[in-house]
């Protein structure tokens, strides 16, 4: 993240991002994150759906709750 390439003696982009075996779209992707989440942009990110496709009613949803509950008590936990 410090990476600066505008240094004397400093890798092209190009360079540096073969250096450490990423792609030039990753390095923008990444230093574009740094400046508003600093180290916290070399983190991987969950690639899950904010808002899942699907949504199920209240009944859908008791109905699972009594199923576990009764492989609960059948000894399936």
């Amino acid at each position: 993240m410090n990476y600066d390439p505008t240094q004397p003696h400093a890798l092209s982009i190009i360079a540096f991002c073969r250096s450490l075996k990423i792609s030039r779209s990753v390095f923008y992707k990444i230093r574009g994150r740094a400046v508003h989440e600093a180290a916290a942009a070399l983190h991987p990110r969950s690639r899950a759906p904010n808002v899942p496709a699907r949504r199920y009613g209240q009944g859908v949803v008791n109905e699972v709750v009594k199923i576990r509950k009764q492989l609960k008590t059948d000894g399936w936990d």
